[in-house]
């Protein structure tokens, strides 16, 4: 069986809309459920962070939309990597990300398992929790490796799913919004914006990972092209409504 026979058919590749499901269900994960109590100590001053990292965000966007299509052929990030700078540096992309993959996805699963244990007590004891983490994995697992429509479907799932509570905070927070409250906290450390905001960058653009999902599926899209940019900046656009 060559590597061609191997490849999905134009029949079974996924569209711009589903792709952008995926990048958005990918970065609406845990660092959006995380990342307003990791920030408490930043406080409003939060905001100019997350236009840094939204406008950097929107730029790495528009760097996958150009590769898309000046390179619709490449089979994901190592490989637009590997048609640049060479196959040690395309192989060494590879691996970078397959660990970023690795961390990042015990560290979803582990916050999986801390949201779940709200509603089942037994799960924050360490034998039933890690085998949550173990089937959360697996389950995502089995999903990637059965075909993207399917792992692109269960991603849709998610999102909606986890639109939902995020959806209710708006909400919540519209309703109680209080102008002197958000003046108030401002900067609660007292210390420079200079050196508070910065700390706070990574904890914020940890909520646009994912932003790559559609070029490293950019050989599973219909037209690669034309649909690994649109798939990018829907994506952002449906990370930055939900800021």
């Amino acid at each position: 069986m060559t590597q061609t026979d191997t490849l999905p058919t134009p029949a079974r590749k996924i569209g711009w809309g589903i792709a952008a499901l995926v990048v958005a269900g990918n970065m609406i994960g845990s660092g959006v459920y995380l990342a307003p109590v990791a920030l408490a100590s930043t406080g409003s001053s939060s905001l100019i962070g997350w236009a840094i990292c939204g406008a950097g965000a929107m730029i790495l966007a528009a760097v996958f939309a150009g590769l898309g299509r000046v390179q619709p052929d490449a089979d994901g990030l190592s490989d637009f990597t590997r048609r640049g700078l060479g196959r040690f540096v395309g192989y060494q992309t590879a691996i970078a990300y397959w660990g970023v993959c690795l961390t990042g996805n015990i560290a979803v699963a582990i916050a999986g398992t801390g949201y779940l244990a709200f509603f089942f007590p037994v799960l924050a004891q360490p034998g039933p929790a890690a085998v949550s983490n173990l089937v959360l994995i697996g389950i995502t697992t089995t999903a990637y490796a059965t075909g993207a429509r399917v792992a692109a479907r269960l991603g849709a799932v998610t999102l909606a799913i986890g639109l939902m509570p995020l959806v209710l905070a708006i909400v919540a927070g519209a309703v109680a919004f209080d102008g002197a409250t958000f003046a108030a906290s401002w900067n609660p450390s007292g210390e420079p914006l200079v050196a508070v905001i910065p700390a706070s960058l990574v904890v914020i653009f940890w909520s646009f990972l994912g932003l790559e999902s559609a070029a490293v599926l950019s050989k599973l899209v219909r037209d690669p092209a034309r649909d690994v940019g649109r798939a990018s900046v829907a994506g952002w656009a449906w990370r930055w409504r939900c800021m």
